[in-house]
C-alpha cells in the first residue's frame, strides 16, 4: 500500500483504523499520516466523540440486563443442542429441506460449528450431485433410444 495516500482515502481507513480493522502496514500508513495532517485528525477525534456518544445513548436506552432476563435470553439460545448422532440422524431431511423450521436451524447452527458434521452434509451434497447428474445422463441416453427406435 502507498505510504503517501492523500487525505481523502485516509478518511475511508479512518473508521476501520478506530475499530482496529486494519493490517499492520495500513494501520502505521495511518498513524503516520494523522501526526501530519490536523484535519484528518480531526475527523478521527469526531469518529471517537459520536462513538462515545452512542454508546452512552445506548446504555440509557438499553440498560443492563438484570439476572432475570440474562436467564431468559440464555434459556431462549441454548434451549436445545443437538448432538453430532442426532444431526446425522436429520441431514437428509436437512438437504431436502423437509425440516421443521426450528430444528432446520438448530441442524444448520450445529454444522456450522461441526466440522465432522458439516464434512458428512458435504458429503450428501456430493452423492446427491452425482445423482442428479447420473439421472440427467440416463434420461438424455432414453430419449436418444426412442427417438433412434422411431
Amino acid at each position: 500500500m502507498e505510504s503517501d495516500l492523500s487525505c481523502e482515502k485516509i478518511k475511508m481507513l479512518l473508521s476501520a483504523y478506530f475499530d482496529d480493522e486494519l493490517s499492520e502496514e495500513e494501520s502505521n500508513i495511518v498513524k503516520n499520516h494523522l501526526y501530519n495532517c490536523p484535519e484528518c485528525l480531526n475527523d478521527l477525534n469526531n469518529i471517537k466523540n459520536v462513538s462515545n456518544y452512542l454508546q452512552n445513548f445506548s446504555e440509557k436506552i438499553f440498560p443492563p440486563i438484570n439476572d432475570i432476563a440474562l436467564k431468559v435470553i440464555n434459556r431462549i439460545y441454548n434451549e436445545k443442542k443437538l448432538t453430532c448422532n442426532e444431526v446425522l440422524e436429520e441431514v437428509s431431511a436437512y438437504h431436502d429441506g423437509e425440516l421443521a423450521l426450528k430444528l432446520h436451524y438448530l441442524v444448520g447452527d450445529h454444522l456450522k460449528k461441526c466440522k465432522c458434521c458439516r464434512s458428512e452434509y458435504e458429503n450428501l451434497k456430493l452423492i446427491s450431485k452425482l445423482v442428479k447428474s447420473a439421472y440427467a445422463q440416463d434420461s438424455e441416453t432414453l430419449k436418444l433410444n426412442r427417438t433412434t427406435d422411431l
